[in-house]
């Protein structure tokens, strides 16, 4: 086995955990069952920061391999990950909502499935831009990503409650509807500008190809999204709204899955 696929392994095992753990903590009382109760999270770390820390060093490690290069869809979508991670363990003081973040860590585990996935590989890129174009697209490609996803994990959080029964568990979990808008809506903003920044830069590096025109589709839903839920409406949110993220993202989850950013320096 590969030492990469080993540390994802254990990335995924320790995600497993953490959701077990948590399950637990719910069905014993030892975590609220109505969000609205944990109110400010309290400042001191508990056993799931430490266990996110440890899946956060797991996916640093996996960073540290052969496979985990920068130039390859693992090493790309590796650093997405890392970003996420890090926006879990400082997610909670400020959102206090541990579905949301349940959510998150679903999110993080189908990237890292995905990439994981044995795929015929693509014919390696060539960057026939300057440096700084390079810097560019990884950068906005990063950026794109982990924005992209947390706005995606907030908008499955307004479908869970939009769909639940009201009164049901799912209901009373998830939060308001506006809440779960508002932070896609902020996310999603950032997150054009990223996308767009991102394409520039693979489209000076390789020229059109597949992969600038998703991402470029991608993004551009980003911003359609965030502009369609800035329109006042009597119901105070967005559902169409919600659908241009979440196809947005799906674009995005094919360019990791299919390797389309992979390339190779000149």
């Amino acid at each position: 086995m590969k030492v990469n696929n080993l540390f994802a392994l254990l990335t995924l095992a320790a995600f497993v955990v953490e959701e077990i753990a948590h399950r637990r903590s719910r069905n014993t009382g030892g975590l609220p069952a109505e969000p609205g109760d944990e109110g400010q999270a309290t400042s001191r770390m508990d056993f799931f920061d430490i266990l996110r820390i440890v899946e956060l060093l797991f996916l640093a490690l996996i960073l540290s391999t052969k496979q985990g290069t920068l130039t390859g869809t693992l090493g790309q979508t590796v650093l997405i990950l890392v970003g996420l991670q890090a926006s879990r363990i400082f997610a909670r003081r400020v959102l206090g909502r541990w579905s949301v973040l349940g959510v998150l860590q679903g999110m993080e585990m189908l990237l890292l499935i995905v990439v994981m996935i044995p795929r015929t590989a693509p014919t390696p890129m060539l960057s026939q831009g300057p440096p700084w174009t390079e810097f560019l697209a990884l950068t906005g490609f990063t950026a794109y990503g982990i924005l992209a996803v947390l706005s995606a994990a907030f908008s499955v959080s307004y479908a869970v409650k939009y769909f639940a029964r009201e009164g049901s568990g799912a209901y009373e979990e998830y939060p308001p509807l506006a809440d779960s808008e508002r932070w896609s809506a902020r996310c999603s903003g950032k997150a054009f500008y990223a996308g767009l920044a991102g394409t520039l830069g693979w489209f000076v590096c390789t020229g059109a190809s597949l992969l600038t025109l998703l991402l470029a589709l991608s993004a551009i839903l980003q911003g359609l999204g965030t502009r369609l839920s800035g329109k006042p409406v009597f119901s105070g949110h967005h559902p169409r709204a919600h659908l241009l993220w979440g196809v947005s993202f799906l674009l995005f989850l094919a360019v990791i899955a299919f390797g389309l950013s992979e390339f190779r320096i000149a």
